[in-house]
């Protein structure tokens, strides 16, 4: 019997690192397991199409939650979703952000936009959240210097951050929403995707009481490394002291390197090699992403 059938898992993350890895997560599954997947993503990137979405409508982002949706439709969909228009008057907007913006227009909620064009557009079965509905900048403290907005942040991805926080309008706390909690509460396996370190995988959990709710989970708290990154355990030690102690029971890593230094710094992480890298370019193999998740996920006790 599969060790994962009718088990729940739930992906923390944004960005492309997130998106890339689903795909081949649901198809390294035969079709007679049943199991359950949720994903919340981080909804405050301020670049491109979505940047500009969000500076006029103050609405969270949208892109990432739309490469989520566009990853685990059909191959033509996938296509429709993210083809960005070159004319003025939509550049540099894609079609799968002003579909999503319409549903919240619509809805007059970002949960319920994201259900009914997941209606439309899912091939797979998965929840889809947003880590929160509310409008806010993230925020980063580097070199004494205040980094406003995830685009910013992104250059000083691989220096030393000293804090990294939200700005709302209002002043008041992030929101996170119940329904976040519920598939934490519920999950067996978190996974932390890989992608950037600070803005995607970090900004995901900050918002209010989610970092709560993961340490009260009773889950398989699982992080993936992205591809090259640098200054790793620097990182790790600021998601420690972040979020006051949270740290995932295993490191899944295309690094060897590091392993010493990690079983030296943080002893309580589960080295875990496996090689995803892609020869063409500095993203997780589809093969051999599959691979771990059919092959070696079931064996991590």
């Amino acid at each position: 019997m599969n060790p994962l059938n009718r088990k729940s898992f739930l992906f923390f993350g944004g960005g492309s690192g997130l998106s890339n890895i689903l795909k081949p997560f649901v198809n390294s599954f035969r079709d007679d397991v049943e199991y359950n997947l949720s994903i919340i993503v981080s909804t405050f990137d301020n670049g491109g199409s979505t940047g500009k979405l969000r500076s006029e409508k103050k609405i969270p982002a949208l892109g990432d939650l739309r490469k989520v949706i566009s990853s685990l439709s059909s191959e033509s969909d996938y296509i429709f979703l993210e083809y960005r228009f070159l004319n003025k008057l939509l550049s540099p907007h894609t079609v799968g952000n002003i579909i999503l913006e319409n549903f919240l227009n619509k809805n007059k909620s970002l949960i319920k936009a994201i259900e009914e064009m997941s209606s439309i557009y899912l091939q797979y079965k998965a929840t889809i959240l947003p880590a929160t509905e509310n409008y806010a900048d993230l925020v980063a403290a580097v070199d004494k210097k205040i980094i406003f907005g995830e685009k910013d942040i992104e250059k000083y991805e691989n220096k030393r951050i000293d804090d990294l926080y939200f700005q709302t309008i209002d002043e008041k706390k992030l929101n996170t929403p119940i329904s976040n909690f519920d598939v934490i509460k519920k999950s067996d396996y978190i996974f932390f995707a890989p992608g950037s370190f600070y803005t995607s995988i970090l900004a995901s959990i900050l918002p209010h009481n989610s970092i709560d709710a993961i340490k009260l989970s009773k889950s398989k708290k699982i992080m993936f490394q992205n591809l090259e990154e640098k200054n790793f355990i620097e990182k790790l030690k600021f998601f420690f002291n972040k979020t006051e102690g949270l740290l995932p029971d295993y490191l899944i890593s295309s690094d060897i390197y590091i392993e010493d230094e990690l079983k030296r710094i943080f002893p309580s992480i589960k080295f875990f090699y496996h090689d995803f890298t892609n020869k063409k370019m500095i993203v997780h193999d589809y093969k051999k992403t599959m691979n771990f998740f059919e092959k070696k996920l079931g064996f991590l006790n």
